[in-house]
């Protein structure tokens, strides 16, 4: 199975002092300020935000690439297992034959020694 493990941060939330305009237009203080950001600032952000998920995507599908890599080896192991089993099963049908074979050619030999003396 993969664990993944999420990290959750916590933002502190600040009560701020909302004038009646931006009520009207409905947007706090902070979210004014985002607005005024340059487009370089928020460029940087969705940078760095890109980046992170980025990498974390990454670690997902190093972490599956393992797994998946983990299954097949087993998988291999569980077949080579299968192989020896077949295998002594081949041979231990193969020995029984032969005993079969040689019990009657014993038989035809005694036979035909019998007729030989008769």
């Amino acid at each position: 199975m993969i664990q993944l493990r999420a990290k959750i941060s916590t933002e502190e939330i600040s009560l701020e002092k909302v004038t009646a305009q931006e009520i009207k237009l409905g947007r706090t203080s902070s979210e004014q300020e985002q607005l005024r950001r340059t487009p370089a600032q928020s460029k940087f952000s969705l940078e760095k935000t890109s980046t992170q998920s980025y990498r974390s995507s990454l670690k997902q599908e190093q972490l599956r690439g393992s797994f998946i890599a983990n299954q097949l080896r087993d998988d291999q192991l569980k077949g080579d297992q299968l192989r020896r089993r077949r295998s002594k099963i081949k041979l231990n049908i193969i020995s029984e034959q032969e005993l079969a074979g040689t019990a009657k050619s014993r038989k035809t030999q005694i036979r035909t020694a019998q007729d030989r003396s008769a």
